[in-house]
């Protein structure tokens, strides 16, 4: 309330639509609650506050009077063990302006911001006054950011599998706070079994029925400033300059994809949960024959639908909220992305690739008890629609479609399984149809992608009695389905029905989440007619894979 008589006093009541009892805990959460205010107000010292009670109509009135308090500034700042950061970039993440009050999470925040830099094992943020030799000139409001700086460059390896990629070696290197100012240069090596080909691990660590492995060279930049003059008064200070140049080959049982990649944007965060990301992609693919592979050319037009090299040029606008309590392993909270992207003849896309592509995922996690203690239920859905826009091809490039089977997708059907499937004849060495014993040919079945996407997942994890901290189970429920061309709505043939599988599965917690899972369709668990493409693609083995949905 406004007192006009004492100018800069500032009155607060707080009152109750009942009696409340007057109980010495409850009332003394209250002063400490007042004194915590103070304090991040920029209070110097525990305030001296005055008490007065009185009786009112219906119980007692409790004054608590703040005399006027002296306010603890920001004076100087001074900075130890950045030798080869520059003070530009730690002073611009730390954001603390001379004159701002001392706000305890205003400093904590500050520290955190610089932590972020990534060039320091170690941050800490103090008062000038607690330095064992406190020159005589220091006074209140001094603060020391203490540093220790890491090793510019960072090496690092390691072995990952999941049955949708198989298994997989990792190599990365990583130079660190690039010319002082927290920039980092990423250069990252992943040799899959298409490379490694070592048939114990292949059989130790299999993939889907469709055989599948990924190789990529990747060469990254980050920028965790970037604001040019002339964009100032257009991005936040704090905006991050992202680029990645990329080789990616994927080998399948018939075919190569092989996609050289670009990329390049900006990424800045609105608030404390949203995220924004706008950038542009430029990337050729082309689709050839496996090595050792006998596929006619007709067949393999079957698989990439377009035929030759696939330019896409598409700039891009992705938009996240994060509201989860822990991103690794959450049990509270939501998290939504959305990703529109435009490829156009006019930025330089082929004349038959053209499109316009939005992926939409939301998820939402709900605790059972108190800190989870029954465990959390998850909620996950996801849509993706991609529509070709060039007039010579009703057709996406193949590495434009939607995929959807295995981990983090639909859990009851083989990887990249669900949806349309292609049939490709067998050929032996000498490029003739092999025949089974009726004489019939014989084919093998491809997925084909579509252009677009459902999927539904809803789950309860819980913890498992005496081992909660380390093992939980899960208990749920995937449904979805891949649509090959979104212009045939409404024709059963292209618009098919939602597959649904119920599955269980373990859930190991060493670091991220390593989940142990098996499903199976509803309507095989009812004793349900299946087609054959249902048969042939259901799950046939338990599925390990890291993380949550979508």
């Amino acid at each position: 309330l406004e007192t006009p008589s004492k100018p800069g006093v500032r009155t607060f009541r707080l009152a109750s639509d009942g009696v409340l009892p007057l109980v010495r805990g409850d009332f003394a959460s209250v002063l400490a609650g007042v004194r915590q205010r103070l304090t991040s107000w920029g209070a110097l010292r525990p305030p001296s506050e005055t008490l007065r009670v009185e009786e009112g109509q219906s119980g007692a009135i409790v004054h608590i009077g703040i005399p006027v308090q002296p306010l603890g500034r920001v004076a100087r700042l001074m900075v130890q063990g950045a030798d080869a950061s520059r003070a530009r970039a730690v002073l611009r993440s730390a954001q603390l302006q001379p004159d701002e009050p001392l706000d305890p999470a205003r400093l904590a925040q500050a520290q955190a911001r610089v932590g972020n830099l990534g060039a320091f094992d170690r941050v800490d943020l103090f008062s000038a006054l607690e330095l064992e030799e406190t020159p005589g000139n220091w006074q209140e409001g001094d603060l020391v950011l203490s540093l220790r700086e890491r090793s510019p460059w960072v090496f690092s390896s390691g072995f990952g599998y999941d049955k949708s990629q198989g298994y997989h070696l990792g190599f990365g290197a990583q130079r660190l706070n690039l010319g002082g100012m927290g920039r980092t240069l990423d250069f990252g090596f992943r040799a899959g079994d298409a490379t490694i080909r070592n048939p114990t691990l292949r059989r130790w660590f299999p993939t889907g029925t469709y055989t599948r492995s990924v190789d990529m060279y990747s060469v990254g930049y980050s920028d965790p400033f970037f604001a040019p003059d002339v964009l100032s008064g257009l991005l936040p200070d704090q905006t991050q300059l992202l680029g990645e140049a990329a080789y990616i080959e994927e080998r399948r049982s018939l075919y190569l994809l092989r996609r050289r990649r670009l990329m390049g944007g900006l990424e800045w965060q609105m608030g404390d949960h949203w995220h924004i990301q706008a950038g542009y992609r430029f990337e050729r693919s082309e689709v050839a024959a496996a090595p050792g592979v006998n596929i006619r050319d007709e067949d393999l037009a079957v698989v990439a639908r377009i035929p030759g090299r696939a330019v896409i040029s598409a700039p891009y606008l992705q938009v996240t909220r994060d509201l989860r309590d822990n991103p690794l392993d959450p049990t509270a909270g939501s998290f939504g992305v959305l990703r529109l992207e435009f490829a156009n003849q006019a930025f330089g896309t082929s004349s038959n690739s053209s499109f316009v592509k939005v992926d939409a995922r939301q998820q939402w996690h709900w605790p059972l008890g108190r800190r989870a203690n029954f465990g959390v239920v998850s909620l996950a859905l996801r849509a993706g629609v991609a529509r070709p826009t060039a007039s010579t091809s009703e057709e996406l490039p193949l590495a434009e479609r939607f995929f959807a089977g295995g981990p983090g997708s639909h859990r009851g059907v083989e990887p990249d399984a669900l949806g349309p499937r292609g049939a490709i004849p067998r050929l032996d060495d000498a490029g003739q149809p092999v025949l089974d014993d009726q004489g019939n040919p014989l084919f093998q079945y491809l997925p084909l992608g579509g252009q677009g996407l459902a999927l539904a997942s809803l789950e309860y994890r819980f913890p498992i009695p005496f081992l909660g901290s380390v093992v939980w189970g899960e208990v749920f429920v995937d449904s979805g389905q891949v649509y090959q061309n979104l212009s045939d709505v409404g024709q059963r043939p292209r618009w098919p029905p939602l597959r649904t599988a119920l599955g269980l599965g373990l859930i190991f917690k060493i670091g991220l989440p390593l989940k142990v899972e098996y499903a199976a369709d509803v309507k095989r668990i009812l004793g349900r007619p299946r087609t054959p493409a249902e048969r042939d693609t259901q799950l046939k083995s338990v599925l390990i894979s890291a993380g949550f949905q979508f």
